[in-house]
């Protein structure tokens, strides 16, 4: 669980740099040259969902056992 929890925080940090780098990108660079980050940060955010989802089932599966 604790390794769960470090690759979610990670996970979440990677995911907030990816979106402030492409804001910034979205002022400077013509639309179709932010598709590559708009790219990252889609698998960023499902990874953090898929991490979350993990999370949420370790905890319920720990009160099922209790």
């Amino acid at each position: 669980m604790a390794e769960l929890a470090t690759d979610y925080q990670t996970a979440t940090e990677q995911y907030g740099v990816i979106v402030r780098y492409l804001r910034g990108a979205m002022e400077v660079l013509p639309k179709p040259d932010c598709q590559l980050p708009l790219e990252f940060a889609e698998i960023e955010k499902n990874r953090c969902e898929r991490l979350h989802q993990e999370i949420h089932d370790a905890l319920a599966a720990d009160r099922r056992g209790a």
